[in-house]
């Protein structure tokens, strides 16, 4: 290993310490618009829940269902009751008409 990539070894690592400092400091807000996605939601919310519990501190979850015909609020709501220990942390908006 040269001196050069040595330096380099190192800023990589300040930086990934700086992000990690940024991200476990800070506050982030997911949004999940959907409309009919009862086969999909389940799994995009064990997702984002494993990814913003491990990484932020203060995080939430905003799934924005637009009239969905099918059973995608009773998804949301299983997999609300399932992460109790994140009260509050995701939370439903249901339009009452579609909005395209």
């Amino acid at each position: 290993m040269e001196v050069g990539d040595i330096c380099g070894l190192t800023k990589v690592i300040l930086m990934e310490n700086k992000v990690q400092s940024f991200i476990q400091d800070n506050e982030i807000t997911v949004g999940l618009p959907c409309y009919n996605e009862d086969k999909n939601i389940g799994v995009v919310l064990d997702d984002c829940v494993s990814l913003l519990s491990s990484h932020f501190s203060k995080w939430e979850i905003l799934v924005v269902d637009n009239n969905s015909s099918d059973k995608t609020i009773e998804v949301v709501e299983i997999k609300i009751k399932k992460y109790l220990q994140f009260d509050g942390q995701i939370k439903i908006i249901k339009n009452k008409k579609n909005k395209n």
